[in-house]
């Protein structure tokens, strides 16, 4: 589905220039964002729009972009702050906005979580609150790992399968710990591996803190379709930490027979692609890789790194959209070989033109001598044929003389006429120099060549457009802005 959303110059009052014209420039930022693909820079970008000028309808636009992110907790929780205070959103925006908040609420599952004793409660290893809870902790719908821990006590940990837009009760018991508790730090670079400590789901990767163990030995596995299970044992004292790198494999006849593929539309061409820090080589077609959350690196000489995040659906083609950016010396380089090429057909088009400006007027003025020395030359010729002075042979005339009197009429309108080729050879020289000119300067490269531009929204007073989104999850967007 679309939606439209605009801000009104009205929501700017009170606030200076500058402020108006960062906001505004923020915005437009995040439209391009979205539109290169990059939904988490787009948040970033609308979120300091709307520190800058607080407008109901820019925080509408970000809960929409975590609709089309797939994030349905902080889109409903976003779209309620709209509906509690709308000021200048339109009744039809309203309307939407409850129809997409209700839609969201779908997708979420509400958590009451009861532990035995006070408790830090962790869903798939990030802390979402303490022990008694005020409200159910709200997840999106599907495999969680719900854990509770504390201090003096072993972890209790659970793992729920819940389908969304319906409420769950987990109740952990945490059992007294015999000794103070150890702590083991896990890194990975594939992201959405499920996390198992001794059998038992403990987190989904990247964990944002250490796991909690007590002291002894464990078995630590990274689990994730697709890829096979890796896994590492760590033996444990009182109290102590450890750092372990597990890096899964991928199963490549089990990616094969899931089907899933991701098509990379990169805005250069011959790009090195890393997915998940193992290196695919220069993208030459889709990517056949495992169902669920990838971490893309594309390089190319002279251009910035960039960094992806992108989902992929099995049996399905996914794709992502990559705009890179040149260095300084790559953009430095190309604008001096673009001026260099400018300047060159300048040159060479302006010296065509000079030349067929000089070459129109001589091929006229030399016509002209032409015809007028062609009527003494006609002259001298009907004198010989008609016999008369100096060519009346039959009165003892000299034939040296006669023919002397023509060569005279015809020598100057021989030499004007030798000239007449010069001016059609000069004239073609011209017209080749301004045609190479003029191609060489219009394929010097365009000046827009490594900008990317979003659908135009810096102009006060316009309006924006941004394409739908979407995918199984739902959610899209289209936008139309105005400061």
């Amino acid at each position: 589905m679309a939606f439209l959303f605009g801000w009104s110059p009205r929501a700017a009052r009170g606030q200076t220039s500058a402020t108006q014209a960062e906001a505004r420039a923020r915005f437009d930022k995040g439209i391009q964002l979205f539109n290169d693909g990059d939904n988490a820079g787009a948040l970033a970008e609308f979120r300091r729009a709307y520190e800058l000028i607080p407008n109901p309808l820019v925080l509408y636009n970000i809960g929409l972009v975590y609709v089309a992110m797939g994030r349905p907790v902080e889109a409903v929780a976003t779209l309620d702050q709209v509906l509690a205070n709308p000021g200048p959103v339109a009744a039809d925006k309203l309307s939407r906005a409850k129809a997409t908040r209700e839609q969201q609420m779908q997708r979420i599952v509400l958590l009451s979580i009861v532990t035995n004793v006070a408790a830090t409660i962790e869903v798939d290893g990030v802390p979402a609150g303490q022990t008694p809870l005020a409200a159910p902790i709200q997840v999106t719908g599907g495999l969680h790992v719900v854990g509770a821990l504390a201090s003096g006590y072993l972890p209790s940990r659970k793992e729920i399968t819940a389908a969304g837009g319906t409420k769950q009760d987990v109740t952990l018991t945490l059992a007294p710990a015999q000794a103070p508790m150890a702590h083991a730090t896990l890194r990975t670079h594939l992201p959405g591996a499920n996390v198992f400590v001794d059998g038992q789901a403990s987190g989904k990767t990247p964990l944002v803190e250490s796991l909690t163990l007590s002291p002894g030995h464990h078995t630590i596995e990274l689990r994730r379709e697709g890829y096979r299970t890796a896994r590492q044992d760590l033996q444990l004292g009182d109290g102590a930490t450890a750092d372990l790198e597990l890096e899964p494999e991928e199963d490549r006849a089990t990616i094969a027979g899931l089907g899933g593929v991701l098509a990379i539309e990169a805005s250069e061409p011959k790009v090195v692609v890393t997915v998940d820090a193992i290196s695919r080589g220069v993208y030459a077609g889709g990517l056949s890789l495992a169902p669920g959350e990838h971490h893309l690196l594309l390089e190319r000489a002279g251009f910035e790194p960039k960094e992806v995040d992108a989902m992929v659906y099995a049996h399905k083609t996914s794709s992502v959209r990559v705009v890179l950016d040149p260095t300084p010396a790559t953009r430095a380089e190309y604008e001096h070989g673009r001026w260099v090429h400018q300047t060159s057909g300048a040159i060479v088009g302006g010296a065509g033109i000079l030349l067929i400006g000089a070459a129109v007027p001589f091929i006229a003025w030399n016509a002209g001598r032409v015809s007028s020395l062609m009527g003494p030359y006609n002259h001298a010729l009907a004198v010989k044929q008609a016999g008369q002075p100096p060519c009346n042979l039959s009165a003892g005339a000299d034939f040296n003389a006669c023919n002397t009197y023509v060569d005279n009429a015809y020598n100057p309108l021989r030499s004007a006429e030798n000239l007449t080729p010069f001016g059609y050879i000069g004239l073609g020289v011209g017209a080749a120099a301004t045609v190479t000119g003029l191609v060489v300067f219009f394929t010097a490269g365009s000046a827009s060549r490594f900008t990317h531009p979003a659908p135009a929204a810096a102009t006060a007073g316009r309006s924006c457009s941004v394409s739908p989104w979407g995918d199984p999850h739902g959610g899209g967007l289209g936008a139309s802005v105005r400061f």
